[in-house]
């Protein structure tokens, strides 16, 4: 008789499963030799892991009830405790992902304060002034409300911790004597009238939410004053929360150092180098910003690990220097720690003074680390100083994890330090060699740096701000040597000299840098071609250049190179799946935009330089939306207006327009309600824009209409301003 499971061995079938069995296997075998060769670098994962847990948790529609990331935690804790081999290692992993969604839900509930449900105003507001930033047309101020309109001292609780109010300067004919038009400082007790309004929400779906990040910084409106604010006597000292003190403090030290800085040197150049030394670039003119931007030099007004290394790295070698030239100290004392704390003191007072943003304390943590290694005699390992920075800063802040300037920042520091590692012992011969080979090696690892540090963060200024400076490379190469041998270090000297009132002549010499710095980004964004706009992108091939890019840089190993291949996987993904809108209506419906048979997206209704339609316009990698002169017919009641794929839209501003467009159009966007339109495949009224704010419409091959919402985005989530969590007047 046969035997059947010999015979069913025997077969092509039984054969292949053996070769893939035996193919699994050794495959199996060389991912454990290559996860053994690169146990070092698993720390380096860590808040990796801890960032994909607090993206989950803002990924979801809802707020998840506490108990979930609890349950989570204490699975993965058990599983840590008593798993074996690929248990354990896969609960080290799952425990750190759901210690980033549990860092990030504790972080909501601490941050939850109320915010305005609806516009208010014009009312009465007192308040304590905490920060001040002042601007070339208005001051802006953060206050800590103590009464809004009717509501006093008993309605405390009820009223939003911080607001935001924009305050017109009074007419003058001397900007510098601007300031002194309102006498007021931080820590101030005021009153003013303002119009009030919630948090914003974006201007498309999926767009940035600003009204999100404001959550978090416990400010619960924004508005503008209609008043100039009136100081009064500040209320009872014993209802003072003296914790806001230290902040008031530095803010008004901040301003004044500013104010210092403006007054000795004029013009652009002050405002840039009020922003180096403090952070506050309020003050800088729109033209500097989009010289700077568009030249690729944007970066030096964001305080960051150059500015902060440079600072500390100024005072540790010239403190060092100094004290070398005295024999009697420096053979007898360990002058070299002693410039470490020195470095290390002045490092933590650039944090406190320049306003701790996210690169900052990033750039912070890095230094200390670095002298603190220099105090115990040790050498700080770099990327573990970078993995130690970003999992403290995601544990205690996990929103940052969203910010732009997150993400840029340790972008380029992870592809600095990963490159370094690698090319660092072929560059260091250099620095041993002449004075020539010297420089010339100086302005390779400028270039180097320069280059490295564009294309890390070339993938977030494309998804976030939709455009990249062609040129940068080269303005960097023009700047970089004047920031680092001239600008900088005036600002440290500035520092020290400035208790003294000898600063003077060291910010002049700052001043003459910083005007040909400016002169540097100014020729360049001048170029033909200097900027390239690019389409709004899908974030999943922007996820997929991140997994790709800390694939190649964490890890040591061959395999590191297959990171490459997340760029034609990300270029494939924005292929299949980018889609762009065919129609957009901002939340007031007053702006419309919609996408013409040919392809382009022109402006119905609205004004081209409103928030939203220049940000509609960068989604579409353009500057400015053009107006549809020839594109609408339009009378005071409505407009019509033919889309792609043979749809008809009508732009209702008056109801009385109705009867006739609703037999016209298939799509019907009205600012008013709308009960009935038989005609109509598509309604977007008053009601649905006031519950869903801005629609986007997507039109299909098929001819289908898709809808999307600011609404449906964002969720039900505390920072999405639904009514049971906001103030009411």
């Amino acid at each position: 008789m046969p035997d059947f499971g010999e015979m069913a061995g025997n077969s092509a079938t039984g054969r292949l499963s053996r070769a893939c069995a035996a193919v699994a296997v050794r495959l199996a075998a060389q991912i454990t030799r290559l996860l053994v060769a690169e146990r070092p670098q698993f720390i380096l994962w860590t808040p990796v892991l801890l960032g994909i847990g607090i993206a989950l948790y803002f990924a979801l529609p809802v707020e998840p009830a506490p108990a979930v990331g609890l349950a989570g935690l204490a699975c993965c804790i058990w599983l840590c405790w008593r798993g074996r081999g690929p248990e354990r290692i896969a609960g080290f992993v799952a425990l750190f992902i759901i210690l980033g969604f549990c860092a990030a839900q504790w972080r909501t509930s601490w941050q939850a304060a109320p915010i305005i449900h609806k516009t208010t105003g014009p009312v009465s507001i007192t308040g304590t002034i905490l920060k001040i930033e002042e601007r070339s047309s208005d001051l802006r101020l953060l206050l800590a409300p103590s009464a809004i309109g009717r509501n006093g001292a008993q309605a405390v609780r009820a009223l939003p911790v911080r607001i935001r109010v924009t305050v017109k300067r009074a007419a003058t004919d001397d900007p510098a004597r601007a300031t002194g038009v309102l006498p007021i400082a931080a820590g101030d007790h005021i009153r003013l009238r303002a119009v009030l309004m919630p948090p914003p929400a974006p201007v498309r779906p999926g767009g940035f939410d600003y009204g999100r990040m404001l959550w978090f910084d416990r400010i619960g409106g924004i508005g503008y004053a209609v008043s100039h604010p009136e100081t009064i006597a500040p209320p009872d000292s014993e209802s003072r929360d003296f914790t806001m003190q230290p902040g008031i403090w530095l803010a008004d030290l901040r301003l004044r150092i500013a104010r210092h800085v403006r007054a000795r040197i004029d013009g652009e150049a002050g405002a840039v180098a009020a922003a180096l030394m403090t952070g506050d670039r309020a003050a800088i003119p729109e033209a500097v910003t989009a010289a700077l931007r568009d030249s690729g030099l944007a970066h030096l007004l964001a305080i960051s690990g150059l500015h902060m290394g440079l600072l500390a790295g100024t005072i540790f070698f010239a403190l060092r220097g100094g004290l070398s030239l005295i024999p009697r100290i420096a053979l007898y004392f360990p002058i070299k720690k002693w410039a470490a704390v020195t470095a290390l003191a002045g490092a933590f007072g650039y944090l406190l003074i320049s306003g701790g943003s996210v690169p900052t304390q990033r750039a912070f943590l890095m230094s200390a680390i670095v002298l603190v290694a220099v105090l115990c005699d040790r050498t700080a390992l770099s990327m573990r100083t970078v993995a130690f920075a970003a999992f403290l800063i995601l544990l205690l802040t996990p929103e940052a994890l969203l910010q732009v300037g997150f993400q840029m920042s340790f972008a380029a520091v992870i592809a600095l330090i990963a490159v370094y590692e690698t090319l660092g012992a072929r560059l260091r011969p250099h620095a041993s060699q002449g004075p020539i080979r010297r420089l010339a090696g100086f302005f390779l690892a400028i270039g180097l740096t320069s280059l490295v540090a564009g294309l890390a963060t070339a993938p977030f200024a494309i998804f976030h701000f939709h455009r990249f400076a062609d040129y940068g490379l080269i303005a960097n190469l023009l700047a970089m040597p004047l920031v680092s041998c001239w600008i900088m270090p005036s600002a440290v000297l500035a520092f020290v000299l400035m208790p003294f009132g000898l600063d003077g002549p060291i910010l002049d010499l700052m001043g003459w840098g910083i005007s040909i710095m400016l002169q540097c980004a100014q020729m360049v964004a001048a170029w033909p071609g200097a900027v390239t706009t690019v389409p709004d992108l899908p974030q999943l091939a922007l996820i997929a250049v991140i997994a790709g890019g800390l694939w190649l840089c964490l890890w040591r190993g061959g395999w590191r190179w297959a990171g490459l291949a997340a760029l034609p996987v990300a270029l494939l993904i924005a292929l299949i799946s980018g889609t762009r809108a065919d129609l957009m209506i901002d939340a007031d419906g007053r702006e419309l935009a919609v996408r013409q048979p040919g392809g382009e997206l022109v402006l119905i209704a609205g004004r081209q330089n409103a928030y939203g339609p220049t940000r509609w316009a960068a989604a579409e990698g353009q500057t400015y939306l053009m107006r549809a002169e020839k594109a609408a017919q339009c009378d005071r009641l409505a407009c019509i207006a033919h889309m792609r794929g043979g749809h008809t839209v009508a732009y209702i501003k008056d109801s009385r327009a109705l009867v006739d467009d609703c037999r016209l159009a298939d799509i019907i966007i009205s600012q008013t309600p709308v009960r009935h339109c038989p005609s109509a495949a598509v309604i977007v009224d008053y009601f649905d824009l006031w519950r869903s704010g801005g629609h986007a419409l997507y039109i299909g091959k098929d001819g289908a209409i898709a809808q999307r919402t600011v609404a449906a985005e964002r969720g039900e989530r505390p920072w999405s301003n639904s009514p049971s969590s906001g103030y009411r007047k």
